[in-house]
C-alpha cells in the first residue's frame, strides 16, 4: 500500500489498462488506488477494459465503486458497456451512459494484423481462398462457476474434431488469440 500511496501522489493520472474487470480480488486494489487518486485531485482512466464475467454482487459493488471514481471509462466492447450498464440498473445506481465509451477490442487488431502479413507471405492472396480462421485460448476457473475447465476442454476438442469431419477439404488456421488466460 505505502508503494501505490507513493506512485499515485507523484504521477497525474491513474490508468487501468486492458483486461478483465471481474469477479477477482484485485477489483480491490484498483479499487483502491482510484479511490485514493481521487482524493488526491489525480485523473483516473479505464483504458480498453473488458466487463466481467460476475458471480457474486460483492465484485459488482466493486465494480461499480471504481466507475464511480473514473474520470474516462473507455471500453474494448459493447457488450461490457451493457453488462456494466445493466450492474448499475441492478442496484439502482445512476449512470449516465454518455460517460461511457466503447473502442474495439484489441484483439482485433491482431487479428487484422495475421491477415496482412499472411497476405504479404503468401501474395495478395486468392479472393476464392477458403480457410477457417480458429482462435483458442486456455480457460481460467475464473471465467465459469458452473463447468469444470477440463468438461470446456474437451467442447472444444469436439467442436475442433467436428469442424475437420464437416470440412474436410479446407485448411483451419490457429491463429493466437490470447497470450495470458487471465484478461
Amino acid at each position: 500500500v505505502k508503494e501505490l500511496n507513493y506512485y499515485i501522489k507523484h504521477t497525474d493520472i491513474v490508468v487501468m489498462g486492458g483486461g478483465p474487470l471481474m469477479d477477482v480480488k484485485a477489483m480491490y486494489m484498483i479499487y483502491y488506488a482510484f479511490k485514493k487518486a481521487k482524493k488526491m485531485r489525480k485523473g483516473t482512466i479505464i483504458l480498453g477494459c473488458g466487463i466481467g464475467p460476475f458471480f457474486r454482487n460483492e465484485y459488482k459493488k466493486v465494480l461499480a465503486s471504481i466507475i464511480r471514481n473514473t474520470d474516462i471509462v473507455l471500453l474494448r466492447d459493447t457488450v461490457s458497456k451493457e453488462t456494466l450498464l445493466d450492474i448499475f440498473k441492478e442496484f439502482k445506481i445512476k449512470l449516465n451512459p454518455d460517460k461511457i465509451s466503447v473502442s474495439f477490442d484489441p484483439s482485433v487488431k491482431c487479428c487484422l494484423r495475421f491477415k496482412e502479413l499472411y497476405r504479404e507471405k503468401n501474395g495478395n492472396g486468392n479472393s476464392e481462398e477458403r480457410y477457417i480462421a480458429v482462435n483458442l485460448r486456455r480457460f481460467s476457473a475464473k471465467y465459469s462457476r458452473d463447468i469444470e475447465i477440463e468438461c470446456i476442454n474437451n467442447i472444444l476438442i469436439d467442436f475442433m474434431r467436428n469442424l475437420i469431419k464437416k470440412f474436410p477439404n479446407i485448411e483451419i488456421r490457429f491463429i493466437p488469440m490470447h497470450y495470458f488466460y487471465e484478461g
